[in-house]
């Protein structure tokens, strides 16, 4: 009678939804590094946080998530809890029903809160409402040939603007063929925002249709016109044959970019024997009468940490969410794993953040990118803006590049785009 009665209090336990085993969190991510730094940090939630915490993570490429993601979000099928995702992206969601979840009053609870700065905070912010928690400040720097400046007497002072960049590049190339900077469809947005403008105005209507903008278009093609700056041969300096290539043939000296470009794609793709012959200095200037700023970064793309509105373990997700972004070792982590610069401002005042980095010439990068963290643009989400981005990268910047349309005709485009209804055959939302 007593094994009877362990045995029915054991299938009570095993079969209540008070006792049941944990069931694992879903967590998707963007890339295999990011894979395997959520391993080692479910790994370390357990071990100091919650031994019965339990997840899985599946990787999908960068492209790739938005298209898994809208698929788990119709059917509703294997949907994940967490989601990592850029905040490019997170703009395809706004709008009336996101399906993410509000994590504005637990964000107030949190020590997060007052320890990200509002700058990054407002990338997952919609009408007043929160919805992810930014993992990078994504501060850009222009990353250059510590070797090839040399050779050409070229200096940080000497290039400290954007004009002196394209007076020195146009001389480099008439000189010696080589481009001082390689040119990006993603250098209009950062640099409009460097120069305290962007592609929306606070009430979400289209910023395009304003001399700055014009401007900064005909800037950059103004580079390439010039040879002062080069387009790789497929159009991205995201693109991994651009470093095997261009890179490291000595066409370009330079490359706009993040701080997660730098620790991730920059040491990923460089060839081995360009190691330690980078540093990264600060962006020029913008010095004319247009610009309402003279910052020297801006802010360039990021991912963040949403949940899944209909996820049946919104608290256990939002527990490890808010443990993994305020964890000293954990944002320590991700930067000695080369990842990215953690968001989260207390972190920073651990010292391998300012250590010599041998990959950097050994320049203390980390202390450069937070010392510059702190003057990083604002930047306003708004539900055209992956179609605007989308349409510069796809469509306008090859027929910019090859002189098939003016800088003005694709300002011009893509302000229309931006104006019409969707669905209309318009600009970005063709």
């Amino acid at each position: 009678m007593r094994n009877f009665i362990y045995t029915l209090i054991a299938l009570i336990i095993g079969s209540s939804p008070v006792f049941a085993a944990t069931k694992p969190i879903k967590i998707w991510v963007s890339s295999q590094t990011d894979k395997l730094y959520y391993e080692s940090m479910i790994l370390d939630y357990q071990t100091r946080v919650n031994k019965d915490f339990k997840a899985e993570i599946q990787s999908f490429g960068f492209m790739q998530m938005p298209d898994k993601l809208a698929v788990a979000i119709k059917t509703g099928v294997n949907p994940p809890d967490i989601v990592q995702i850029d905040e490019l992206f997170f703009s395809m969601y706004l709008g009336d029903d996101i399906p993410f979840l509000d994590l504005t009053q637990r964000f107030k609870k949190s020590k997060l809160k007052g320890n990200i700065q509002d700058e990054r905070m407002s990338l997952y912010q919609w009408k007043d409402k929160l919805y992810g928690i930014p993992q990078s400040i994504s501060a850009c720097v222009l990353y250059y040939r510590v070797d090839q400046f040399k050779e050409h007497g070229i200096t940080e002072e000497s290039i400290d603007t954007w004009q002196k960049l394209a007076k020195v590049g146009k001389k480099l190339k008439d000189d010696s063929g080589v481009s001082l900077v390689a040119l990006d469809w993603s250098y209009f947005e950062l640099m409009l925002r460097q120069r305290g403008s962007s592609m929306f105005k606070e009430d979400g209507s289209s910023n395009l249709d304003t001399p700055i903008a014009a401007d900064t278009l005909e800037f950059i093609d103004n580079l390439a016109a010039t040879g002062a700056g080069l387009s790789p041969d497929r159009g991205s300096i995201f693109d991994p044959s651009f470093f095997g290539g261009d890179v490291m043939n000595n066409e370009v000296l330079s490359i706009v970019g993040a701080g997660w470009y730098g620790l991730d794609m920059l040491q990923a793709y460089s060839p081995e024997e360009l190691a330690g012959k980078w540093r990264a200095m600060p962006l020029p200037a913008w010095d004319d009468k247009l610009s309402t700023s003279k910052r020297r970064t801006s802010t360039f793309s990021g991912q963040g940490l949403v949940i899944f509105k209909e996820s049946k373990s919104h608290d256990a997700a939002w527990k490890f969410i808010d443990w993994v972004m305020q964890d000293t070792e954990a944002a320590v982590q991700r930067y000695l794993q080369n990842n990215s610069f953690s968001a989260y401002q207390p972190a920073w005042k651990d010292g391998r953040f300012t250590q010599a980095n041998a990959f950097f010439d050994g320049q203390k990068i980390g202390k450069l990118m937070t010392t510059l963290a702190k003057d990083i643009p604002a930047q306003r989400q708004n539900p055209k803006r992956v179609q605007a981005v989308g349409a510069l990268r796809e469509r306008y910047w090859g027929e910019l590049m090859f002189n098939e349309r003016s800088a003005k005709e694709v300002i011009l485009d893509l302000h229309k785009g931006l104006i019409a209804p969707p669905g209309d055959g318009q600009g970005p939302d063709q």
